[in-house]
Parts: C-alpha cells; structure tokens; sequence
C-alpha cells in the first residue's frame, strides 16, 4: 500500500515538473507529436491576420506533413488546382523550443519555428522571415504518421 501511494505521489510530482510550451503542451512529447499530416487553420502576418481570399488562396488546402527521423513535405494546392510539393529537412534545438526548417530547393536557407503550442492536435509557431515581416502560424493534425 506504501510502495503503490509513494509511486503516485512520484508520478505526480514528475508531471507537475515537467516543461511545457507557452501556449501549451508538454516539451517531452514532442517528437510523437510533430509527427504526422497537418492543415493550416490560422496565418498572421506582420501581426495581421491574413484576410480570407488571401488565406483561401495560399493556404486553405495546403498541408505539411513531418515524418518519422528529419524529413517533411510541404504540399501545396494553390487556387487553381496548381499542386507543389516541397520536401525538407527539419530538427528541434536541444531544448524543444525550436524547429529548424530546411528546404531542399535552397539548403542554405534555414527557417527557425519558434515552438508556441504543440500538442497532439495543435501545432502552433512564430517565425521571423527577415526585419521586416513575421508570420505566427496555427496548423492542427489531421493525419497521424
């Protein structure tokens, strides 16, 4: 009975400690959770929200998908039935924090996602493009890997 109570309060206190995103999820499952197909929901440029017929053409159908190890595909369905695929390289800092993003099309360009949610629907992250544009990005799974 002792032994089954100090593993609860062990457990406990192992959850309680552990580090979490600032918008939520825990840092210790990311790598299950960034795993899989996920849909952009939410665009926010320069602290703007992206307008609807601006969002439905970029992005309303456009997916990504991280996989297993480093890799990920970007697809792309612009208006027109135009498809693209973009393959990539991807790898958190030590601490989770955040994800680099390598394109295969230009290897000397890394993209640096800071992580603001991520859990296993929601996927949340900020990234500063160049001085004078940033993009806070909201995606959610719609497939799992």
């Amino acid at each position: 009975m002792k032994v089954r109570a100090l593993l609860w309060i062990i457990m406990i206190a192992l959850l309680a400690s552990c580090d979490k995103y600032e918008q939520g999820g825990y840092l210790y499952q990311t790598p299950q959770h960034i795993r899989g197909t996920w849909e952009y929901e939410e665009v926010v440029e320069n602290h703007l929200p992206m307008d609807d017929s601006t969002f439905e053409a970029r992005y309303r159908h456009s997916s990504v998908t991280f996989e297993r190890g480093s890799s990920a595909v970007f697809h792309w369905k612009l208006q027109d039935s135009i498809e693209q695929e973009e393959h990539a390289s991807y790898v958190f800092n030590y601490n989770k924090t955040k994800l680099c993003v390598i394109f295969d099309a230009y290897p000397l360009d890394e993209q640096v996602w800071v992580v603001n949610k991520l859990t296993k629907d929601e996927f949340w992250f900020s990234c500063v493009l160049s001085d004078d544009e940033s993009v806070d990005m909201k995606l959610k799974k719609i497939a799992k890997k």
